[in-house]
C-alpha cells in the first residue's frame, strides 16, 4: 500500500497583505522624501555658495575705498554704495541708475533700519535683503569681532524656494550669508630680520635649523603693538621655549587700537617665516589681540602668518651716512664730567627747557657723548655721528643719567655702542623729551615711510640675508639697554644688522619703527611700539 503526501495551498490571510501593501506605501513616501530633501538641499547649497560669492565680492570691492588714510564719511558711503554695486551685479538685482543704487545704498547702511529690500524706493521686487556696514563693530561683524573703520560687512539673506519637498509642507527656507573684508597690515612695526640658518654663512627658504631671533625673556616681558605689522624671518620665542611650555606663560605681543579695545583698523598678525619642522600650533598664546578687558579669555588669537620670503635690509641712509663720515673733523669727546660753556668743544646753541639755563650739546662728529650719574644732557636739533675709539666710546649713559632732546637723529657706525645703564632714560622727539615737539632731521627716502630715522646704526659690511652672504658672526652689538633703563623714542630705530637688546623692570615706548638683526626683551620688559609709517595695507576678506 502506497502512501502519497498531497500538497495544498493555503490561502493568503488578506490582513497580512494589507500589512505589506502598508509598509511599503510607508517606506516608499520616506525614500521619495529623502530624494526631494536631497535634490532641493544640493539648490539650496548652490544657492548659499552663489550668495556667499557675492557678498565675498562685494565687501572687497567696498573696502578697496577705505585704503587710503584718513578715513572720512565720504569714503564710507563710497564704500558702500561700491560694495551695493558687485551685490546688483551679481544677484542682479536690477538697479538702473545712480539714484536706485544709493536709495538700496542707504537703506542697506542705516545703522537703525531693517536693510535693503523689496519695500525700499527703487522698484525692486526680489527675495533679497541685504545689509552693509561701515565702520565694522562687534555687533555689525559676522562673528562679533570687531574690525574698525577700515572695512566693510556684506550680509545677504535670501528666501529660496522648496521644489520636491513642497508636498511635505513647511516654509521656504531662508538662506543667510556674510563677508567682511578689512584692510590688513600697514607696515612693520616690529621687523626682525635674522633669517633661520642651515649651515654657516648659508640661509634657505625652509630651514631645518631654527634660530630665535626674537626673544621675550622673563615675567611679564611682552611687545605691545599700537597699529602695524610684526615681521620676524626666524622663530619668536617666550621665555626662551617656541612653542610656549605652559599656557600661563607670560610673555607675549598684544595687538592694540587708540583706546586699548583691540578693535583694530589694521588686523594684525604675527609673521613668523616657515620653520622646519613647525613648531607653532593653534594653542601659543603670544599672538594675540587685547580685548576689551585685560582678561585672556576675551583676547582674540591669531594663528601666525608666514612671510612669501626673507624681510630684505632696506638701503635706508646710506648716502646719508657717507656724508657724514667726514674725516677732516675731529670727533669730539665729551666725558660726564665735562660742563658745557662758552669755547667748551661741543656745546649747542640751544638751552636744555628743562631750566632753561643749561647750555645743550651740539650736533656733530662724536667719539664720546657720556652723561654721569644722575645728570642730565640736553641735545640741541640735528644729526650725532658716533665712531669709534679704543676704551669708552659711544653713547654712554651712567645710572639714573638722561638723554633728551627735539629734531635729533643718532647715527652709529657699526662698532661704536650705545649703552644705556640701569636707572637711566633715553627720550628723543617725544613729548616726554620736553620742549616743543620736533620730529628727527633724518628720513629714510622711502616714499613708503613717513618715518624720520631717530636711531641709525651701520648696517654690518655685506651683511645681506638676501646675498647669501651674512653669517652669525658679523652682526653688531651696538644697542644695549639694562635693566631698569627707559626709553621713549619717536621715530625710526633702525639696526637692520643689530642684535638689539633691552633688559627690562621698566617700560619702553616707540612711535614709528624697530629695525633689527635679532631683538631681546628681557625680564619685566615692556615695548609699546606705535606705527606711525605711510603704507596703507592691503584688503583682506577676514570673515
Amino acid at each position: 500500500m502506497t502512501c502519497r503526501l498531497e500538497r495544498r495551498r493555503v490561502p493568503a490571510d488578506p490582513a497580512q497583505r494589507g500589512q505589506v501593501l502598508v509598509l511599503f506605501a510607508l517606506f516608499l513616501v520616506v525614500l521619495l522624501g529623502i530624494a526631494a530633501v536631497t535634490v532641493d538641499y544640493g539648490y539650496w547649497l548652490d544657492e548659499e555658495r552663489q550668495l556667499q560669492n557675492a557678498a565675498d565680492e562685494a565687501a572687497q570691492a567696498g573696502v578697496s575705498e577705505l585704503l587710503r588714510r584718513p578715513i572720512t564719511s565720504s569714503k564710507q558711503v563710497a564704500a558702500a554704495e561700491h560694495a551695493m554695486l558687485y551685490v546688483d551685479d551679481r544677484l542682479g538685482l536690477g538697479l538702473k541708475n545712480n539714484g536706485q543704487i544709493t536709495c538700496a545704498t542707504n537703506a542697506a547702511a542705516d545703522p537703525g533700519g531693517n536693510g535693503f529690500g523689496s519695500e525700499d524706493c527703487t522698484g525692486y521686487s526680489g527675495a533679497a535683503r541685504i545689509w552693509i556696514r561701515t565702520p565694522v563693530t562687534s555687533g555689525t561683524s559676522c562673528t562679533a569681532a570687531g574690525w574698525g573703520n577700515r572695512a566693510v560687512t556684506v550680509r545677504i539673506e535670501r528666501v529660496s524656494t522648496r521644489f520636491f519637498s513642497r508636498v511635505y509642507g513647511g516654509d521656504d527656507p531662508v538662506i543667510g550669508v556674510c563677508a567682511t573684508s578689512a584692510i590688513q597690515g600697514g607696515g612693520l612695526a616690529v621687523a626682525v630680520l635674522k633669517p633661520n640658518q642651515t649651515s654657516p654663512g648659508v640661509y634657505a627658504t625652509q630651514p631645518n635649523n631654527a634660530t630665535i631671533t626674537m626673544k621675550l625673556a622673563g615675567q611679564n616681558s611682552y611687545v605691545r603693538i599700537w597699529n602695524g605689522d610684526v615681521g620676524i624671518n626666524s622663530l619668536f620665542s617666550a621665555a626662551g621655549a617656541p612653542p610656549p611650555t605652559s599656557p600661563n606663560e607670560p610673555a607675549y605681543v598684544k595687538f592694540m587700537t587708540a583706546d586699548g579695545s583691540g578693535v583694530s583698523e589694521n588686523r594684525m598678525y604675527m609673521t613668523i617665516d616657515a620653520p622646519s619642522p613647525m613648531t607653532w600650533d593653534v594653542n601659543a598664546k603670544q599672538v594675540r589681540t587685547e580685548g576689551l578687558t585685560t582678561a585672556e579669555p576675551d583676547d582674540l588669537y591669531h594663528e601666525p602668518r608666514h612671510l612669501p620670503s626673507y624681510i630684505p635690509i632696506p638701503g635706508w641712509g646710506n648716502s646719508l651716512y657717507a656724508g657724514l663720515n667726514d674725516g677732516s673733523l675731529t670727533p669730539i669727546e665729551l666725558d660726564g664730567a665735562t660742563v658745557l660753556g662758552a669755547g667748551v668743544p661741543g656745546t649747542g646753541t640751544c638751552l636744555d627747557p628743562a631750566d632753561g639755563t643749561t647750555p645743550g650739546v651740539a650736533p656733530g662728529k662724536y667719539s664720546l657723548l657720556e652723561v654721569g650719574v644722575g645728570s642730565r644732557r640736553w641735545l640741541c636739533p640735528g644729526v650725532y655721528h658716533f665712531v669709534p675709539k679704543t676704551g669708552t666710546q659711544g653713547l654712554q649713559l651712567a645710572s639714573n643719567g638722561t638723554i633728551a632732546g627735539q629734531g635729533v637723529t643718532l647715527v652709529f657706525e657699526s662698532d661704536s655702542l650705545a649703552d644705556v645703564r640701569s636707572g637711566s632714560v633715553l627720550v628723543l622727539n617725544s613729548v616726554a623729551a620736553g620742549g616743543s615737539e620736533t620730529p628727527a632731521p633724518w628720513t629714510t627716502g622711502d616714499i613708503r615711510h613717513e618715518v624720520p630715522i631717530t636711531i641709525w646704526i651701520e648696517p654690518v659690511a655685506g651683511c645681506d640675508p638676501l646675498a647669501v652672504a651674512c653669517s652669525s658672526n658679523t652682526s653688531s652689538d651696538v644697542f644695549q639697554m639694562a635693566g631698569g633703563a627707559g626709553m621713549d623714542i619717536r621715530g625710526l630705530l633702525y639696526g637692520p644688522t643689530d642684535d638689539i637688546k633691552i633688559s627690562g623692570n621698566n617700560a619702553h615706548h616707540g612711535s614709528g619703527e624697530v629695525w633689527a638683526w635679532t631683538i631681546e626683551y628681557a625680564g619685566n620688559s615692556t615695548l609699546d611700539q606705535v606705527y606711525e609709517g605711510g603704507d596703507d595695507g592691503w584688503p583682506l576678506l577676514v570673515e
